[in-house]
């Protein structure tokens, strides 16, 4: 059992990571193309229509393990553009004391980890468990076949 936890699982974590961050952009992305206006004064209606598709088609990508490379670099921008156009504005941590209590507008710091995680999947792809594996892994290696054994002894070495 520790051995197993020692070890690294890499497609594990790829899986992990994209049904994370599906779940995520699929959910934002529906919210922003079922609207009929805009919903924020910072994004144009057209503005916010094109976000929402991004994030629904590179979300539903991600959950198949399909393009997931090109799909999390799409994210990743469109994370930066929400750094850039709402959140940057803020700061990192968009907490504010009152008399109320605490109120808590978020600032870029879910941005900068969900780029990370976008990032991780760049690095790692979409692993074993994907429609990417199932495409372009058995084509790019093809059947493995054992190197033939040769039978022949080596030439002996002659010392001068």
């Amino acid at each position: 059992m520790l051995a197993y936890i020692r070890k690294p699982h890499a497609d594990l974590a790829a899986v992990i990571l994209r049904l994370g961050l599906a779940f995520l952009f699929i959910g934002y992305g529906y919210m922003k193309v079922s609207q009929s206006q805009a919903v924020s004064a910072y994004m144009t209606y057209s503005t916010q229509q094109a976000v929402g598709w991004a994030e629904l088609i590179c979300g539903i990508l991600l959950a198949l393990g399909l393009f997931t490379r090109l799909a999390a670099l799409v994210l990743t921008a469109d994370m930066v553009g929400a750094i850039y156009l709402v959140t940057g504005k803020r700061d990192f941590f968009g907490m504010e004391t009152g008399p109320h209590g605490e109120t808590f507008t978020p600032g870029f710091e879910y941005n900068i980890i969900v780029i990370a995680a976008c990032l991780a999947l760049v690095a790692l792809g979409g692993g074993l468990f994907s429609i990417n594996h199932l495409i372009f892994r058995r084509r790019e290696t093809g059947p493995r076949v054992a190197a033939p054994v040769s039978t022949v002894p080596p030439a002996p070495v002659v010392k001068a």
